[in-house]
């Protein structure tokens, strides 16, 4: 698991507001980062399973997430 520090406090609080949301599902959040590649800045956010993690549960997970305001 990631450290949740790292990334300052837009990991911190993304990890916040998405655990229930991925707990949800039945999944498990095994990491939050924020990364600049190029001149971009990308929020990635790592799911998983014992069975495995499926399109669908990504989905789910993103489309649940929107809400936050965070995720688009």
């Amino acid at each position: 698991m990631a450290n949740r520090k790292k990334g300052g406090g837009t990991v911190e609080a993304v990890w916040d507001l998405c655990e229930p949301i991925v707990k949800g599902f039945g999944l498990e959040l095994w990491d939050v980062r924020y990364l600049k590649e190029g001149a971009q800045w990308y929020l990635r956010v790592y799911v998983d399973r014992q069975e495995g993690v499926t399109i669908e549960d990504c989905e789910n997970v993103s489309r649940a997430s929107r809400w936050t305001g965070w995720i688009r």
